[in-house]
């Protein structure tokens, strides 16, 4: 164990020689999560191509239910139905972006064109408020023009007036002189659509023009409840840096796994790699002793960046033992990473540039510059092969989204895995040069 101390201790000292092997190691991933905590902290996020939700109905009415299949029409949702509880530990897990709940007396509001907020809740998460508009929008888009297609049929809205007539009969918070002005408004309403002409308000073709006169200045659609998804929860993130933090730390493991990639194939091609191989050290341990410096510093690294977010930044570090989880298997995925991609060439050069196409790769497609929610179908696809996506889920459910152990496993189990797979080859290749 000594010689793989020794030889872990003289790497890392190495690496703190090297001031511009520090900044890109531990300066430019803070100067990464101070910029991207700022672009989010006034929106909480960028442009959404398709945003996925889950759809509660607690209404159960025709009517709800054909309002459900119109969102879901939307190009700009991807919609998923479930119960409520369902919904909302969907949106807190990160699984979906927002969820909808259609409560109930939804289609008698919408009838008799109440638009009080407590008949439709929207939940949002925290890391995605932009969208929290870009659906409120929708949701206003849809209620509006299945009024004005109750409008088209009249017969429709009569019998909700007269369900509603008969709730004012029978409300017992109504004085009667309440109860008299609100039957004579829905009286003259039912005389008023009895010979309504639908074609003066959708026009000829039954559809509403484009010029802003079809009746939106009165049909605003309702008015929604915007329910806070961590209120009562322990995920709750306190700015933009407890969603900016956990991808600063990526980039931290990136730069640590180039420089110690690099480093592999520049103690070969000076002849210190054959030195340590003649002295009586077995190669497993020198192997074993670059990837122990290569994961001491990754764990001091990200412990310094959580510490300075910790204190300068509110960043929340409530959970340790997750967060510890967390690390230690993103450390070891990079590290097995690191020795994987010292093999591809044979030169600093060839290693180099091999090193940061993946990095870059992984980066973009992993969450490390561009958001998962403002990705296309596809390329979410492909991030579930970035290992930068698996370590970002990891310490985002240590630090804010409240996973159970059972949920960190999935993220944890295939950051060590992969470590284990790649690090297996990186050793086996390096054995075959060497014989």
């Amino acid at each position: 164990m000594k010689p793989i101390l020794t030889l872990a201790l003289k790497d890392i000292k190495l690496l703190t020689r090297d001031k511009a092997g520090l900044f890109w190691i531990i300066g430019f991933p803070l100067l990464m999560a101070l910029l991207f905590g700022a672009i989010f902290g006034g929106s909480g996020g960028g442009s959404v191509s398709s945003v996925k939700i889950a759809i509660a109905d607690e209404d159960k009415t025709e009517y709800s239910q054909k309002f459900i299949e119109n969102l879901s029409a939307s190009e700009m949702l991807t919609a998923v139905y479930t119960t409520s509880d369902s919904a909302f530990a969907l949106v807190l897990k990160g699984k979906r972006t927002a969820f909808i709940k259609i409560n109930k007396g939804f289609t008698q509001a919408q009838n008799s064109f109440q638009t009080d907020s407590s008949f439709l809740e929207l939940g949002v998460d925290p890391s995605k408020r932009f969208t929290s508009e870009l659906i409120k929008g929708i949701i206003i888009k849809t209620s509006f023009e299945m009024m004005m297609a109750n409008f088209s049929n009249p017969q429709g809205m009569l019998s909700g007036i007269t369900e509603e007539m008969k709730t004012i009969d029978t409300s017992s918070s109504m004085t009667g002189d309440q109860k008299k002005i609100y039957k004579k408004f829905f009286s003259g309403l039912e005389t008023f659509i009895d010979g309504f002409d639908s074609s003066i308000v959708l026009g000829s073709s039954g559809s509403t023009s484009d010029s802003g006169q079809s009746g939106s200045s009165f049909m605003e659609g309702p008015k929604i409840k915007k329910v806070d998804v961590t209120k009562s929860t322990i995920g709750d993130p306190r700015n933009a840096y407890e969603i900016t933090f956990p991808a600063a730390i990526l980039w931290a493991l990136i730069g640590c796994t180039s420089a110690f990639a690099v480093s592999i194939v520049t103690e070969k091609t000076k002849g210190t790699y054959t030195r340590l191989r003649i002295a009586p050290i077995s190669r497993t341990q020198i192997l074993a002793g670059k990837g122990l410096a290569c994961f001491i510093t990754i764990i001091s690294v990200s412990s310094i960046l959580l510490l300075l977010g910790k204190i300068a930044f509110d960043v929340r570090l409530d959970n340790l033992p997750f967060l510890a989880i967390a690390l230690f298997s993103s450390a070891f995925c990079f590290v097995g990473l690191m020795m994987f991609i010292s093999v591809i060439g044979k030169t600093e050069q060839s290693v180099g540039g091999a090193g940061m196409a993946i990095m870059l790769i992984m980066s973009i497609t992993g969450g490390g510059m561009i958001p998962l929610f403002a990705m296309p179908k596809w390329m979410i696809t492909v991030s579930n092969f970035s290992f930068v996506k698996w370590g970002i889920v990891s310490l985002e459910g240590a630090i804010w989204r409240g996973y159970s152990f059972n949920e960190m496993m999935l993220p944890v189990g295939v950051l060590l895995t992969s470590g284990l797979i790649l690090f297996s080859i990186g050793v086996f290749i390096l054995t075959k040069r060497d014989g």
